[in-house]
C-alpha cells in the first residue's frame, strides 16, 4: 500500500519542518514528489519529519498494518487505554508471583502485581525505543526512573481536605523547576503538599517454610549463630519468651535464673538446626545475617510474623512531633538492611535507610503495628492513630 504525497499544507502545520518545496498557493498547495511506501513515509527522516517528531515504534506496527489492509480504509483512529505504553527502561526490576523480573522479560500472559497487590496479567508490551527518562526521587530516598508521559496521580491536601489529581513526569518536572511544586522548601524544611499513595501488600502465594518466620526473625534479631554446635538466643522480656516457647523448644541454665541467655537444643527441636543451616544461616555472624528469599516471597502473613520477630528482637521506637512515634531498627549486615527494605515495602510501608561507617540504620514506616510482644507495642498503637501514611515526592 501507498501513501500519495498530495497533503495540504496547512494541516502539516510544523510536522514536516524543513520540506519546503510546496508548488500553489493556500489549500490547493501540494507536494511534488512521487509516491512512497508507507514503511518510508512513517521510517524515513525525509518524509517523517525530525526526530522530536517520529512516531513510536509500536505506533509504526499499527499504522503499517492498517495501510496494508486488504481493505479500503478512508478514517483510522488509534487509541490505548489509559497506561498503555508508558515507559520505563527495561532493566527494571518488577514484582511478579515468581519473584523479581526484568521489565525487558517480561511478555504478554505473565502476572505482576497492580496497586491493590493482587497479581494482574500483562495483556500487552510496547517497544517504546530511545526515550528521555526521569528520576524521580521520594522522601525515603527510594526512586524511579521513567519517561515523560508516565502518569502519577497523587493526593494533595489543603484545609484538610484530600485532593486527587494526575500528572505526567514532563509536567511535574517543568512545575518544579518554574514553581517549585513537588519539592521539598530548603528555607521552610517544610514538604511539597503532593504525596503518593503507597501500594497495598503484595499477595506473595504461602510457601512451604522449614521454620516459623517469628523464630527466624527473632534468631536473626538475638540469636548467636556462628557456632554451628550450638544455638543460643538472648532475651530478657518474658513475653516474647513466650512468644518464642509457642514454636520452639528454649533451655535455661536454672543454676543462673539471672541469666538472659537460652539454649536451642537439637534433641529439642528436631529439624531446626538442620532447616537453619538450609536458609543459609547457620554459622554466620552479625554482619553476614541475611533473610532468606523464600521469606521475602511468601504470605502476607509469614512476612508480618518474620518482620515481628526482628523488632521484638532489634527494634526501639524513638518519639517525634505530635504524637508520632517511629520504629527504627539497626543492623551491621548490609545485606541484612537491604532484606529489611524489601520486607517493608513489600507489606506496603516504608523505610528511610542510612548507612553509617560501622551500621545501617532504618526508620520503618507501616500501617500495622511492626512489634507483636516487644514494650514498644503498646506507644506504637497509639502512634498509629495519629499517623497520615502516605509518602512525599
Amino acid at each position: 500500500m501507498y501513501m500519495e504525497e498530495a497533503l495540504n499544507k496547512t494541516q502539516l502545520g510544523n510536522w514536516f519542518e524543513g520540506i519546503t518545496d510546496f508548488r500553489g498557493i493556500g489549500k490547493e498547495a501540494k507536494l511534488v514528489r512521487n509516491i512512497v511506501p508507507i514503511e518510508s513515509w512513517l521510517n524515513e527522516e525525509f518524509y517523517s519529519g525530525p526526530s522530536s517528531y517520529q512516531i513510536y515504534p509500536y505506533w509504526k506496527q499499527a499504522i503499517i498494518k492498517v495501510f496494508n489492509s486488504p481493505e479500503r480504509v478512508n478514517e483510522v483512529i488509534l487509541g490505548g487505554s489509559i497506561g498503555t505504553g508508558k515507559g520505563e527502561p527495561i532493566s527494571t526490576l518488577v514484582p511478579t508471583p515468581e519473584g523479581p523480573v526484568r521489565l525487558g522479560d517480561l511478555k504478554v500472559g505473565d502476572f505482576v502485581f497492580n496497586e491493590e497487590g493482587k497479581p494482574t496479567k500483562v495483556t500487552g508490551v510496547y517497544d517504546r525505543g530511545r526515550l528521555t527518562t526521569y528520576k524521580v526521587t521520594f522522601t525515603d530516598n527510594s526512586y524511579l526512573i521513567v519517561d515523560g508521559s508516565h502518569l502519577w496521580t497523587l493526593h494533595r491536601f489543603n484545609n484538610g481536605n484530600l485532593y486527587e489529581e494526575t500528572f505526567n513526569t514532563e509536567c511535574m518536572y517543568n512545575a518544579m523547576n518554574t514553581d517549585g511544586l513537588f519539592v521539598k522548601d530548603k528555607k521552610t524544611t517544610k514538604y511539597s503538599n503532593y504525596r503518593l499513595p503507597i501500594a497495598k501488600p503484595i499477595q506473595y502465594n504461602k510457601k512451604d517454610l522449614k521454620v516459623h518466620p517469628y523464630v527466624l526473625g527473632a534468631l536473626i534479631a538475638d540469636g548467636t549463630l556462628g557456632d554451628k554446635s550450638r544455638i543460643c538466643w538472648t532475651k530478657s522480656k518474658t513475653d516474647i519468651v513466650d512468644e518464642m516457647r509457642k514454636h520452639i523448644v528454649l533451655r535455661h541454665n536454672e543454676n543462673d535464673k539471672n541469666s538472659l541467655r537460652y539454649y536451642i537444643a537439637k534433641c529439642d527441636n528436631e529439624g531446626l538446626h538442620d532447616a537453619l543451616d538450609y536458609y543459609g544461616i547457620l554459622g554466620k555472624k552479625s554482619k553476614d545475617k541475611y533473610i532468606h528469599k523464600d521469606f521475602l516471597y511468601s504470605s502476607i502473613e509469614d512476612r508480618k510474623e518474620l518482620l515481628y520477630g526482628l523488632m521484638d528482637g532489634d527494634g526501639s521506637v524513638r518519639h517525634a512531633d505530635r504524637g508520632v512515634a517511629n520504629a527504627f531498627y539497626n543492623t551491621t549486615s548490609k545485606e541484612l538492611a537491604d532484606n529489611i527494605v524489601q520486607l517493608v515495602t513489600s507489606l506496603g510501608g516504608i523505610v528511610k535507610r542510612r548507612d553509617y561507617k560501622n551500621y545501617y540504620s532504618l526508620t520503618i514506616c507501616t500501617d500495622f503495628n511492626p512489634f507483636k510482644r516487644s514494650i514498644w507495642k503498646k506507644i506504637m498503637d497509639e502512634s498509629l492513630k495519629n499517623r497520615k501514611k502516605s509518602n512525599v515526592i
